[in-house]
């Protein structure tokens, strides 16, 4: 195979040596860059389109993966009531939310004072 210009090397390295920018065509191997732009849209292109057809395709399925899908909203109507009242308090509160001393072993929580509060 011979090259399309032998003294393309040398061409390129005598402009180094001198400080002179090289041609480009002397870089890409003396043909015209393709247009990476391009080859970089086209490229993400098909990718989205790709990704979007397999969510099409599966989409279907993963509806399918929960039998109970209409259900639901009738199971979660029997807690509407609950978020209408506020949280009891776990320790004894006054009428401005303000802690109040519990006696020691009756305090409502788990985690019971074993001396008496001030």
């Amino acid at each position: 195979m011979k090259p399309q210009e032998p003294r393309r090397h040398d061409q390129a390295a005598d402009a180094v040596r001198q400080g002179r920018p090289v041609d480009a065509e002397y870089v890409r191997a003396g043909r015209k860059s393709p247009r990476i732009l391009v080859l970089l849209v086209v490229s993400t292109l098909a990718a989205a389109i790709l990704l979007l057809g397999f969510w099409f395709v599966s989409n279907g399925a993963f509806q399918a993966q929960n039998p109970t899908t209409g259900q639901q909203a009738a199971d979660a109507r029997a807690f509407d009531g609950d978020s209408r009242t506020p949280p009891a308090a776990d320790a004894p509160t006054d009428s401005t939310g303000r802690a109040q001393p519990a006696p020691t072993g009756e305090a409502p929580n788990v985690n019971a004072p074993t001396q008496p509060s001030n």
